[in-house]
């Protein structure tokens, strides 16, 4: 928790996911379709900055910064894919960039994107905001990342132990008006309403398996 190293490139989210409104997935557009929220490559900066050469700082400006370094950072952009801005086309001489990565789950952990943002999406949000009702979210990313749309330099928001995820399963209650949730567990539900009549039945994820050892360790 904590951890934010430099970058190659700086690349500040307050200013894109901040200040410009990106939306998480248009750049880590595999956290909703698999397992790793991959990097993205230099080509999904290149859909903007092919055309945005220098920044506006009339948008915003971090202390300590001026328009010359933003500058300086999207000709590094340029260089690693090989992009010439005045003749408006690439060399093919690319550079590799290497991105010092943050978050990093042990090769023993099993944990799959897709089954948080899409299929827990809503569940997550509201189980946060119930835990957290002065410091809501509105997009699932940040349960577990923090608010990077706020950070100019990512980092490290959570301590992502094993207690940590277990934590948030025994609290965190199934979305039954899911589609695919309120048909699959239709009997479980009615099972555990008439066999927990005080709490109406809640269902939380580890209720259907979510602090079993096989479902992230095998």
């Amino acid at each position: 928790k904590g951890y934010k190293p430099e970058q190659p490139i700086y690349f500040s989210h307050k200013i894109h996911a901040g200040e410009q409104k990106i939306d998480c997935q248009l750049c880590h557009s595999s956290a909703k379709y698999g397992k790793v929220s991959e990097i993205p490559s230099m080509n999904v900066c290149m859909n903007c900055h092919r055309t945005i050469s220098e920044y506006n700082a009339e948008h915003y400006m971090e202390p300590g910064k001026d328009k010359a370094f933003y500058d300086g950072e999207i000709q590094k952009i340029y260089a690693a894919t090989g992009w010439d801005s005045q003749k408006q086309q690439y060399t093919g001489k690319t550079q590799p960039v290497e991105w010092t990565r943050i978050h990093n789950m042990p090769d023993f952990v099993y944990f799959n994107h897709a089954q948080h943002v899409v299929a827990g999406e809503q569940a997550i949000i509201n189980s946060f905001n119930k835990k957290n009702p002065n410091n809501k979210i509105d997009v699932v990313c940040k349960a577990c990342h923090g608010k990077i749309d706020t950070m100019n330099v990512v980092q490290m928001a959570n301590d992502f132990t094993m207690g940590w995820c277990i934590e948030c399963h025994r609290t965190t209650e199934v979305d039954m008006n899911n589609g695919y949730n309120k048909e699959y567990f239709k009997n479980l539900h009615e099972k555990l309403k008439k066999q927990y009549p005080k709490d109406g039945g809640k269902i939380t994820v580890d209720a259907i398996g979510g602090i079993e050892c096989g479902k992230c360790h095998y």
